[in-house]
């Protein structure tokens, strides 16, 4: 008997069981939402990243209503009295929080995000909603309180990757259609445009304004147009429709009220940081058209609550 409990075949048997047994423990047991208290935050900790780590914590407190759920963010104005949030606290740049759990994502994925966020909580998602406290209506930014639709647009991301530029020319063509009663608005750091586009309800808010005004902005929006960004998580966020150009680098994100504009290349998703090889021909074919047949669409629907 000691002799069979040394061999190789027992000790992989045992290994086998023990594995088991801790994926039971973990699945049924010590799942970290099934917990009475629990700390969350994004890894990384972009603007986007909080906001889809945010839907997965409000998640967990809706499939279990005794949790006391603290969400440590960069931006704690912005998520300040979310549902099922008991407090937010302010995670300084470079730090981690003791006891709390960073969620993230595999750097190249076929997953959703938000999936693979709640995976790291033991849970299941099934809808990906995110319920972001209301902005108040004194911070959304003048420019925006004009009459018509109110249009904004983000015209480029964050400097990870040129892979989600779309070209200054479909952005013009775009504009362009656009019906000169709207408002449409640029927000961002930076923008595609090396001259001003000629709608006349054009107007630019590039680093001009406080993160509670971005996000009031687009909050107030009836569209919201631009690549993958923090924009386009803050638009599901607050319920406004938006068109996302996707391109190749990346995989649609399910958001309901999103119509994305994604090319299965032979080489898409990219995940490319470098120069694309192939001029980012899934941006080029994306027609200005199609986003602005799209976007009209979306102005017909009724003012979103």
């Amino acid at each position: 008997m000691l002799k069979y409990l040394a061999s190789p075949v027992w000790k992989r048997r045992a290994t086998m069981l023990q594995l088991a047994f801790q994926r039971t423990w973990r699945t049924n047991i010590s799942a970290p939402w099934k917990r009475r208290e629990l700390e969350v935050y994004a890894i990384p900790s972009g603007l986007g990243d909080e906001v889809m780590a945010a839907g997965v914590a409000q998640a967990a407190s809706r499939a279990n209503p005794e949790l006391r759920l603290i969400f440590h963010t960069r931006h704690p104005d912005l998520f300040e009295g979310m549902a099922g949030f008991s407090a937010v606290q302010r995670l300084a740049p470079g730090t981690t929080p003791k006891n709390a759990l960073g969620l993230t994502y595999a750097a190249k994925h076929d997953a959703p995000v938000m999936v693979q966020m709640a995976q790291y909580l033991g849970m299941p998602l099934s809808e990906f909603r995110i319920d972001l406290p209301r902005r108040p209506e004194s911070e959304v930014p003048a420019e925006c309180r004009q009459p018509g639709p109110l249009i904004t647009i983000q015209t480029t991301a964050s400097n990870w990757t040129p892979n989600k530029q779309w070209p200054e020319a479909h952005w013009r063509t775009f504009l362009e259609g656009l019906p000169p009663s709207c408002t449409v608005v640029e927000l961002g750091a930076r923008s595609i445009f090396t001259t001003p586009p000629s709608h006349p309800g054009y107007r630019e808010l590039l680093g001009r304004t406080s993160l509670a005004q971005y996000a009031a902005a687009i909050q107030a929006s009836h569209v919201f147009v631009g690549p993958v960004s923090a924009g386009m998580h803050l638009a599901h966020g607050y319920g406004v429709p938006s068109s996302i150009i996707i391109g190749g680098y990346e995989v649609p994100h399910p958001y309901p009220l999103s119509k994305q504009f994604y090319r299965a290349e032979p080489c898409a998703p990219c995940w490319l940081r470098d120069a694309c090889t192939y001029g980012r021909k899934c941006l080029q074919e994306i027609h200005p058209r199609e986003v602005l047949a799209a976007t009209l669409q979306l102005l017909e629907r009724p003012p979103h609550a």
